[in-house]
Formats: C-alpha cells, sequence, structure tokens
C-alpha cells in the first residue's frame, strides 16, 4: 500500500460515520444571545466546516455543517453590557443565582437549533 492510499483510508466516507456522530441536518443558527433573549439575526453569517475531511469526486473536503452569524461591533457591545450589567460585579442576578437555575437558562439556547442539545453535550 502506498502512502496515498494509506493517507486516503484514514478518511471515511460519509456513510461510515456511524448514525449517532451525524448531525441530523445542517446547524443553521440566525438568532444570537443578548441580555437573556435570542435575538434573529438577518446579517452576515460565517459557513461552519467539518474538521473530519471525506473523499469526494475532486479529492479530500470539508463538508459545511452548517452557519452561524457574524455578529458586529454593535452587537458585541449590546452583549458586553448586558454581561457586565448582569454581572454587576458579582452582586447582580447571574453569579447570585444558584447553579442548577443557571444550568436551566443555559438549556434553551442549545435546543434551539437540531440536534444543538446533543451535540452541546446537554442532558
Amino acid at each position: 500500500m502506498t502512502g496515498s492510499e494509506r493517507f486516503q483510508r484514514l478518511f471515511p466516507n460519509l456513510e461510515a460515520v456511524p448514525p449517532e456522530h451525524r448531525l441530523p441536518g445542517l446547524v443553521e443558527q440566525s438568532t444570537w444571545l443578548c441580555g437573556g433573549e435570542l435575538r434573529r439575526w438577518d446579517g452576515a453569517i460565517q459557513r461552519v466546516l467539518s474538521p473530519v475531511c471525506v473523499p469526494s469526486h475532486a479529492g479530500l473536503l470539508q463538508a459545511v455543517i452548517g452557519s452561524y452569524p457574524r455578529l458586529g461591533a454593535e452587537e458585541a457591545l449590546a452583549t458586553l453590557a448586558a454581561a457586565g450589567a448582569a454581572w454587576d460585579r458579582g452582586g447582580g442576578p447571574w453569579p447570585a443565582m444558584p447553579v442548577r437555575r443557571r444550568a436551566r437558562h443555559l438549556r434553551p439556547p442549545g435546543r434551539a437549533v437540531p440536534g444543538g442539545a446533543r451535540h452541546a453535550g446537554l442532558p
């Protein structure tokens, strides 16, 4: 077996990926979290490529597995202000909240995308 053949065998075809490890479809994220609410994003998006290369007629390729919002400075500053208000130098509602309650607040965004909770490691 040549080095090239050994290299090609390192990468499975899509059918060889066990079903429990396949994404149910593209994960297209069109919302962003700010101030405890999911906000709709209609601006630029960033494609997400799989870290696993698969053989194709054009050679080894990384499949597109989804996208996420490419937020700008305005959104970043709004999110930073909301986080600062929630923290409030350690005396705000977020640090005062019990861990279990904080975890409940984090689950819904992971469940907002197909397979999101499972792929984010959430129960």
